[in-house]
C-alpha cells in the first residue's frame, strides 16, 4: 500500500528550497537518489529533504521534471516518523517557507528591501519596498 503524496508546487530554485528546509529544521541533500516512506524504502528521486538529526524519519523526495523544475513527494503516514512535525502535512509548512524564500530572492534581484512578517495564524507575508537612491 502506498501513501505517497505528490506535492503540487513547482520548485524553480534549489537554493530557495535549501533555505526553506533549513528554516524547518531540515536539510536538502541532492546526492540521495531514493526517498523513504512507509513500505517503499527505494522510491526514486533526484534528492531529498530530511530532518536534521533524525535518521529514522521519512524523507521528502525532490523529483526533477522534464522542464527542469522539481516537484516534491512525501508520505504523511502516521506523522512520517517526525517528518510531518517539521514540514507539515503534505509539506504545507515547507511549501510556505519555500514560497517565501523564492519571493524574497525575486524582490532582492529587483533591488528591493525585503521584510518577512508572520501573521498570528502562521501565514508568511513578504513586504518588498523599492530602494530610494
Amino acid at each position: 500500500m502506498s501513501h505517497i503524496t505528490q506535492i503540487d508546487l513547482k520548485i524553480e530554485s534549489l537554493e530557495a528550497l535549501q533555505r526553506a528546509a533549513e528554516e524547518r529544521g531540515c536539510e536538502l541533500d541532492m546526492s540521495v537518489k531514493n526517498f523513504t516512506a512507509y513500505y517503499t524504502q527505494g522510491t526514486e528521486c533526484d534528492g531529498v529533504v530530511r530532518v536534521k538529526g533524525k535518521s529514522d524519519a521519512y524523507t521528502v523526495g525532490v523529483v526533477k521534471q522534464t522542464d527542469g523544475t522539481y516537484k516534491l513527494a512525501m508520505d504523511n503516514y502516521q506523522g512520517a516518523r517526525g517528518l510531518v512535525a517539521k514540514v507539515g502535512t503534505d509539506a504545507l509548512q515547507l511549501r510556505r517557507s519555500y514560497s517565501a524564500c523564492f519571493a524574497e530572492d525575486h524582490w532582492r534581484r529587483k533591488r528591493c528591501t525585503v521584510q518577512r512578517r508572520i501573521t498570528t495564524d502562521g501565514i508568511i507575508q513578504i513586504v518588498a519596498e523599492q530602494r530610494r537612491y
